[in-house]
């Protein structure tokens, strides 16, 4: 981990077991015995040691911007190409078919990812029929009232789109939909969430420490774009008589 403290935010408690040959519960333990609850707190203190370091103690000069944000370039492009490398894997693929064939999808995303994935829940529904943005604070759930005390598998998904600080209520949702109403769950999140292999059907995490003041959006909207283009390209013909349709009533609207 020390030797390697720069490329953490791209390793997860698997990938570093893999590294040093060990069991992935063995690093668990390690990591609870050094007093981080799993690798996710562990590499929140690294982020928030890393912002104090750069914002919090003197004021960078313009002729150090190029230096310092050359540094988060290089990041941000790190984590872009290890994306398209998981783009091409068949994980991936089944995380598509299951928003892609669904008979209903879900999203939902809290506090600052709630644009995110509110924006999300529109681009998808050009690509596909039946996307509802789920806004657990406002509405209470009302969108699953009718499956409340029905436990049996449904063929709905919900996409649950997660970072830091957000993580508990995140759970908590996820665990209602999977376990309480047989929905499946779609975790998107940041390298921090640590909740999503235990409850999650189909997980992707997108890389946000890149070196900024606050974590970064640049790979968590580039996995959503991906994954708008693919459900899209699952249905080819649906999704372009969908779009020719939705440029036929923007139209009738002349908003453009």
């Amino acid at each position: 981990i020390i030797r390697n403290i720069d490329n953490l935010a791209f390793e997860t408690g698997s990938s570093l077991a893999r590294m040093v040959s060990v069991s992935e519960i063995s690093v668990s333990r390690f990591l609870r015995k050094i007093g981080y609850k799993g690798i996710a707190g562990l590499k929140l203190e690294l982020q928030l040691e890393a912002v104090n370091e750069r914002h919090l103690t003197e004021e960078t000069s313009p002729s150090d911007w190029q230096d310092m944000y050359s540094v988060v370039r290089e990041n941000e492009m790190r984590a872009i190409d290890r994306l398209f490398q998981e783009f091409g894997s068949e994980s991936w693929r089944e995380l598509v078919r299951a928003v892609a064939d669904a008979e209903q999808v879900f999203v939902t995303g809290f506090q600052a990812l709630k644009g995110t994935a509110e924006d999300f829940a529109r681009r998808l529904t050009l690509a596909r029929d039946n996307v509802r943005f789920l806004r657990a604070n406002d509405n209470m759930l009302g969108e699953w009232l009718s499956f409340v005390g029905d436990r049996q598998p449904k063929p709905y998904v919900l996409v649950l789109i997660d970072g830091i600080p957000y993580a508990g209520e995140g759970l908590r949702i996820a665990e209602i939909a999977k376990k309480e109403l047989g929905i499946k769950v779609v975790v998107i999140s940041d390298e921090t969430c640590e909740w999503a292999p235990a409850v999650a059907d189909h997980m992707l995490f997108a890389p946000s420490r890149s070196g900024l003041f606050i974590e970064s959006t640049v790979a968590l909207v580039l996995v959503l774009n991906i994954l708008v283009d693919s459900v899209a390209r699952a249905s080819p013909v649906n999704s372009k008589l969908r779009l020719d349709r939705w440029q036929i009533l923007m139209q009738r609207l002349s908003i453009f």
